[in-house]
């Protein structure tokens, strides 16, 4: 009788676990895959002008992106 309610609280708690190495993995495998996204734009008449994004993790659709920068660059 004890063998038996001993053997469901460990398999509960290997159950448990599995359950979050599976989560983490399931993280850890979203940031290695997802990509890295660019864009770039550039023109060049009597000054040099340009703007570039870039984003990581959920991209530039989604408000809440991991890493997302933005820039211009203008000569005059």
């Amino acid at each position: 009788m004890i063998k038996l309610i001993l053997f469901g609280i460990l398999k509960g708690i290997g159950i448990l676990l599995l359950v979050l190495l599976l989560l983490l993995l399931l993280m850890v495998l979203v940031v290695l895959l997802s990509p890295i996204r660019y864009h770039l734009e550039g023109e060049k008449r009597a000054a040099v002008s340009g703007s570039f994004g870039v984003s990581w993790l959920l991209g530039q659709s989604v408000p809440m992106a991991a890493i997302h920068l933005r820039g211009a660059v203008g000569s005059s």
